[in-house]
């Protein structure tokens, strides 16, 4: 029986940025200079083989986190292949050995620069906003892990050796795509990554980040370059700091001095010896005295409460590893290489990426009668994104693929209440087996 041609939902429009994004990264992974800098080496997939490089990456895109030879089985026979000629596991295996994992980071730097260049997008006060953070993922027992991740030892008597990556992400908190991600050994400092994502940023940003990420050199780094920023504080770092927070100002402007130790590292960069920033404090539900360092100086655009209000924002990158480490799963990886592992990583990562391309256009009201929140359900929408590369493997529109993703997400929403809390529940760390996958 033949294939009936997807129907567009009525009333709708697709969405030209939505289309453009999914046509360009299908476009892109058929494209011979892209297959050329993304392959391990140029006898790579010259063969007629089981997989070639753009049918890889697009099952690699789809593909749940079953076993290898239950998700070939799944995909080629949706393909309407003879289960006689389905690829084995080994020939899967032998394919992604081959895969650089830095194809998944051009196509999802491709896709957020397509989408900030066609869409309207969210804004505060006509900055993007822009959050910096890291977590770190338990890496299977392998020797390429050993070799690329280390081994460090923990527990209490550190007697229990483990491989750990530290990851990095550069997110924007307002519309949810990932323009930057890292992944290097858990001995890398967080601010080391901090500081490779500031490529990435712009004069039109505003730079969001936790307590741990202040020094020196990055404020005055940020300051140089024209991107704005705000800093949560460590209350007794900075000399400066611990005396704003004895004094009686809520908000103030003060003068930092670059020390002695950076004077040289900032002659020889053109980095300013001193700086003008803000300083902004409250008191949270807990009694204790937060501090915040911003770039936004102007007092009246800029208000107290706005400032303060623009720091919540920074939340959502907590929400955004909470969908790739609790919703796609990452560390249950696919394999024990490190070349997989950071193949999954930046797969995963470019899903939450496409998905909130995908939902921007049907994301719902935040409030509605009866003083309920709505929200998209973004665990249904990254399940369904997955499912639109199977839908390309099998030649549908990008049109046709755009509406069987809003038809799916319309009317699925999540609700709560205003000002709903739930109380935080510290579980134990799962541990996924890798000699066994879900059936």
């Amino acid at each position: 029986m033949g294939r009936k041609k997807k129907s567009p939902v009525i009333g709708a429009s697709h969405s030209k940025v939505t289309c453009k994004v999914l046509e360009n990264l299908t476009t892109q992974i058929y494209e011979e200079n892209f297959i050329d800098r993304n392959r391990l080496s140029v006898n790579n997939f010259t063969r007629d083989r089981a997989f070639n490089f753009s049918d890889l990456i697009i099952f690699l895109l789809q593909k749940d986190n079953g076993s290898y030879q239950k998700e070939i089985n799944s995909y080629f026979d949706s393909l309407g292949l003879s289960a006689a000629l389905f690829p084995s596991s080994s020939a899967l295996c032998q394919a992604r050995s081959k895969l650089s994992p830095d194809a998944f980071i051009e196509l999802n730097r491709k896709s957020v620069k397509a989408f900030y260049s066609d869409s309207t997008y969210r804004k505060w006060k006509g900055y993007r906003i822009l959050a910096v953070d890291g977590s770190t993922l338990q890496l299977p027992k392998h020797s390429t892990i050993e070799e690329e991740f280390g081994v460090h030892m923990f527990g209490p008597k550190a007697d229990s050796p483990k491989s750990l990556a530290r990851i990095s992400y550069l997110y924007d908190v307002l519309n949810g795509l990932v323009l930057d991600s890292r992944i290097d050994s858990f001995s890398t400092s967080e601010t080391d990554m901090a500081w490779k994502h500031l490529e990435h940023v712009s004069k039109n940003d505003v730079v969001l980040f936790d307590r741990y990420y202040p020094s020196y050199p990055l404020i005055f780094s940020l300051k140089s370059m024209g991107t704005n920023f705000c800093f949560r504080m460590k209350s007794d770092w900075w000399t400066i700091v611990r005396e704003f927070t004895s004094g009686k100002n809520n908000d103030e402007i003060v003068s930092l001095r670059i020390p002695s130790k950076y004077r040289k590292w900032a002659e020889e960069n053109g980095i300013p010896q001193t700086v003008r920033v803000r300083l902004i404090k409250k008191k949270n539900k807990n009694g204790e005295i937060e501090v915040f360092c911003t770039s936004l100086l102007n007092e009246e655009k800029y208000k107290r409460t706005a400032v303060l209000g623009l720091y919540k924002e920074r939340w959502n990158i907590e929400e955004g590893y909470k969908l790739i480490k609790s919703r796609l799963e990452v560390e249950d990886f696919s394999g024990i290489r490190s070349i997989v592992v950071k193949q999954d990583f930046y797969i995963k990562t470019l899903l939450l990426t496409i998905n909130a391309i995908l939902c921007q256009k049907i994301n719902p009201s935040k409030s509605k009668s009866s003083g309920r929140v709505i929200n998209i359900n973004k665990t249904l929408g990254l399940s369904t994104t997955k499912k639109l590369f199977l839908k390309i493997a099998l030649d549908w529109t990008i049109e046709q693929t755009v509406d069987f993703y809003t038809n799916t997400m319309i009317g699925k929403f999540n609700y709560s209440r205003k000002g709903q809390k739930c109380s935080r529940n510290k579980k134990c760390h799962r541990k996924y087996n890798m000699n066994y996958k879900t059936a």
